[in-house]
Order: structure tokens, then sequence, then C-alpha cells
């Protein structure tokens, strides 16, 4: 079973996607079958419903999930954290000012043990990784995610069970 999680829904309906039943091919091949649902806005228990009964969860997350638990690239966090490259550069959030294409291997350093230390170092606990840890408690699943941060480890996720798709800072900072 295949189901999207989000913290928060935004949309009327959600489509849900998930193994239906298997058949036997031609040469005695297992094939999948899909089926398709409509959940209706707000209807968790239906959602709750379909978690417990599937035998395994595949799930894709992006950087809603992290955004959600206040961990944006923009606003606050990023002016008061980044505050000088801002008033030099006149950066509007973290992603421009990591692609930026900074005029000394100083300056470039600078901004990027910063931006590793707030993203991945000192990145805390989020409620969202949390809640959806113990949704997934007794379950078998795996996670494909888009997250560059490191919010999966610092929540105690089995990293065997999360595969970060763009890669985590992580593989760049140790």
């Amino acid at each position: 079973m295949c189901i999207p999680l989000v913290p928060k829904i935004e949309k009327k309906k959600i489509l849900l996607r998930f193994l239906a039943k298997e058949l036997m091919g031609k040469r005695g091949e297992k094939l999948m079958t899909w089926k398709a649902i409509e959940l209706e806005e707000n209807n968790a228990e239906k959602l709750a419903q379909l978690i417990e009964e599937a035998e395994a969860i595949v799930i894709g997350i992006g950087a809603g999930m992290s955004a959600a638990d206040g961990f944006t690239y923009i606003g606050e966090r990023f002016t008061s954290n980044f505050k000088d490259f801002v008033e030099k550069y006149k950066f509007l959030d973290m992603l421009q000012a990591s692609l930026f294409d900074f005029p000394s291997s100083q300056e470039y350093w600078a901004f990027q043990s910063r931006f590793v230390l707030l993203n991945y170092f000192d990145q805390p606990v989020g409620a969202s990784y949390l809640a959806l840890k113990n949704i997934l408690k007794d379950k078998n699943y795996h996670i494909i995610t888009t997250n560059a941060d490191n919010a999966f480890d610092v929540a105690g996720y089995d990293m065997d069970k999360v595969f970060p798709y763009s890669r985590e800072v992580r593989a760049y900072a140790v």
C-alpha cells in the first residue's frame, strides 16, 4: 500500500494509490495491480484504516514536511541566522544564498558552514516527523524523500528505511 502522508492536508480530495491484489502472470510471476481511491478532506479515519490494513507502506516526503515544522529557508529563520549576508548581498532566502557565487572562498565557507550547522547539526526534532514515526511504529515502511536536512535521523528513524533521493547534507558535511 502506497500512501502519501502530509502533516497538513490543503486539498479538498486526496488520491491514494495502493496495491489492491496480486495476480499471476503467464510465466507464474507475480503481477501487482494498483487501485486508486479518493478521500474527502479530513477523512482521517479512512486513512488510518488503510494504514492499519497495509502490509507495507511507501511514503514520499518533500520539503513541506520540514516547512510544516517551521524549518524553512525563508523568513525569520533565514534573516536572523544570516543577517550579515542579507545586509551585504540582499539575499531573499537560503536557497538563493547557497547558489550564490561568493567572491572569496572565505565567504563561501562562512556561509556554507553556518548553513550546514543550522540545517543539519543543530536540526531540532520536528513534531511532524515524530507523529509520522508513531503512526509507522509497527509497520513495514520505506520513505523516499527529497529533503536534504537531517530531520529523519534526528527523529530517530531507522535510516535503512529512508532513502534521501537528493542526498542529505551529512553526505557532504562529514
